[in-house]
């Protein structure tokens, strides 16, 4: 990805990362998101702004600037070859959306609704905590972001938070398909997000959410 743009720049720092899948390579910054060939050139470029264009009606919510985007993250899921895009939007004192995508196969070609699926959490807390450093890791039954989620108000850290969704279910949509999740505490388990709250999970026992146990951590400073 470029380091500037025609319309605007970096807000603060461009957090570059990358993940190489079967025969391409994706990059993400906190302005942009290109496809490149491993075997070099550039397939697909676009602006965070555009290629997350499809959750229009969050990217028209009042306040909403471009350059809102943060903590952009791209891993490719070895399990079920796909690339997951993430990136955190917030104007750190009115909203806070953590944006994703999941791209349809092993190689997208655009990025674009033809070869991604689109959804977003809704993470603004009634108590006006917001994400702060999201990041994902993914297993062979689902996609797990965590963040730390600090104040609005002052901006101190006040706890950790996880959110769990179902692969079987994100990818079986169809390319395009967008879903905006509640993402706060106490949300309703559902098809896609199997659960949120401030625990870590644990594999090896049975309840009524899944095959993992909940346990239970306390707030910790950074």
């Amino acid at each position: 990805p470029r380091t500037t743009d025609e319309t605007y720049k970096y807000p603060i720092t461009p957090d570059p990362t990358v993940a190489p899948g079967v025969s391409s390579v994706i990059g993400v910054t906190t302005l942009d998101i290109s496809i490149r060939f491993k075997s070099g050139g550039t397939l697909a470029y676009d602006t965070l702004h555009g290629f997350f264009s499809p959750l229009n009606e969050i990217l028209s919510i009042q306040g909403y600037d471009k350059t809102d985007f943060h903590d952009s993250k791209v891993i490719y899921d070895m399990y079920e070859e796909r690339f997951v895009v993430l990136a955190l939007l917030t104007d750190e004192s009115s909203y806070s959306y953590i944006m994703g995508a999941a791209s349809t196969s092993f190689s997208p070609n655009t990025l674009t609704e033809q070869d991604w699926t689109f959804f977003s959490l809704d993470v603004m807390d009634q108590d006006g905590l917001m994400a702060v450093f999201p990041d994902i890791v993914v297993d062979e039954s689902a996609i797990y972001i965590t963040s730390g989620m600090h104040s609005m108000a002052d901006k101190s850290f006040v706890e950790s938070r996880l959110w769990i969704l179902r692969k079987v279910t994100l990818y079986a949509m169809a390319s395009g398909t967008i879903r905006e999740l509640d993402g706060g505490l106490g949300s309703a388990p559902g098809a896609i997000l199997s659960s949120v709250s401030r625990l870590v999970v644990e594999e090896g026992a049975e309840d009524n959410r899944g095959p993992y146990a909940l346990t239970h951590i306390s707030p910790f400073s950074p």
